[in-house]
């Protein structure tokens, strides 16, 4: 309801500026000067009182008035080339005006998803409004972003995070999840840096167009509790935990009065490793099944999981690209498949996928059919 009165105001305060800009276009250019240059000063004088919205608004109309004087002034040269030429001039001051005041009173420096009464959020207890304890600064550090097994052992046995890249940002850096001791894991798209709490609780890491210090990734380890905080920036680390403020600048508050359930996952395990609840609950851990459109067969889609993920060289690939093992009315094919799309015939008596041997690499990756009559066989390339 909230987001739907916001929509019906703003379409009236737009049409409310068309209307503005109508009237003094009407007027003698002489009459609409003086609303023009009120509108103006309101503008550069309000942000003072820091009544933000009111002065959007201000200095949109300012703008427009401007643009509507500029009309009226050509009007009243004549309207010849010059004449225009001078209204886009006008016209062209309001937008710089504009432009300036916004800059110059911060009134773009807003984040863009950050709650519309940030700034009535409760001081912190014992903590007066405003004020903000000594923190200690972000140290980022940076993480190969390529290592082999043993490296990666080396560093969870000395407590160090590793970086597992799971792609790359267009003709940019990499995005990849960290592995952390005791087989906790931050999925997400991280860059390859991270920040540490000086007591080793708290861990940070942020998208590599977000670096340094957006709140994409911040993990608790006594808590085991993973929150995502895009709009907001860690300020630095207190006693009690980090402090938060909107973008680089601004009031800053404690964790706990910033973060909501939906940005807040605790972790669930799974063999070897410890993972967010929603990336588990995502995953398709029950059996698939996979109906033709005619007929009685029916295929079967088992997720394969290794019996430990920590010691492989890639520990999350098949989580982030699951592989199935693929049956038949209940007899196993003996092969491996990413999935099955469309991959039965009209008839529903033949099945057509691409798929590998269980002892074979997915590069060995060919075309496979099944019939009732003939069974499994590769199809050659």
């Amino acid at each position: 309801m909230r987001t739907r009165d916001s929509i019906v105001i703003t379409l009236f305060l737009l049409l409310l500026g068309l209307a503005w800009v109508a009237v003094l276009a009407s007027l003698p250019w002489w009459a609409g000067v003086p609303s023009a240059m009120a509108m103006e000063a309101a503008a550069l004088g309000l942000p003072r009182l820091k009544a933000r919205r009111v002065v959007s608004w201000l200095v949109f109309y300012g703008m427009l008035g401007l643009a509507g004087l500029a009309v009226s002034l050509a009007r009243a040269m004549g309207g010849g080339a010059g004449a225009w030429f001078v209204a886009v001039l006008l016209a062209l001051l309001g937008f710089l005006l504009k432009a300036w005041v916004e800059t110059r009173y911060g009134l773009l420096n807003e984040a863009p998803n950050a709650p519309a009464d940030a700034q009535a959020v409760p001081a912190a207890p014992n903590t007066a409004p405003g004020k903000t304890p000594h923190l200690r600064s972000l140290q980022w550090q940076d993480v190969p972003a390529w290592g082999g097994v043993e490296d990666r052992a080396a560093r969870l046995a000395s407590k160090r995070p590793c970086y597992l890249v799971n792609g790359e940002i267009r003709f940019g850096p990499p995005t990849g999840d960290f592995l952390l001791s005791g087989g906790l894991v931050v999925i997400g798209w991280a860059g390859a840096s991270y920040a540490e709490s000086p007591d080793g609780r708290w861990f940070l890491a942020s998208r590599p167009e977000n670096h340094p210090g957006c709140c994409d990734y911040l993990h608790d380890h006594l808590e085991r509790r993973l929150y995502a905080l895009p709009s907001w920036h860690v300020r630095g680390w207190s006693a009690e935990g980090p402090w938060l403020s909107q973008g680089r600048e601004g009031v800053s508050y404690p964790l706990h009065q910033v973060a909501t359930p939906e940005q807040t996952d605790d972790y669930l395990p799974l063999r070897d490793l410890w993972l967010p609840r929603r990336f588990v609950e995502s995953l398709p851990l029950s059996r698939q099944t996979a109906h033709p459109p005619a007929g009685p067969h029916i295929a079967t889609l088992d997720m394969r999981l290794p019996d430990a993920f920590a010691a492989l060289f890639d520990p999350l690939e098949s989580l982030h690209r699951p592989q199935f093992r693929l049956a038949v009315n209940g007899a196993d094919s003996g092969l491996l498949v990413y999935g099955l799309h469309d991959a039965w015939d009209a008839a529903g008596q033949t099945l057509r996928v691409h798929a590998w041997q269980v002892d074979a690499a997915p590069t060995s990756i060919a075309a496979w059919h099944w019939t009732r009559l003939t069974g499994w066989q590769s199809i050659p390339s």
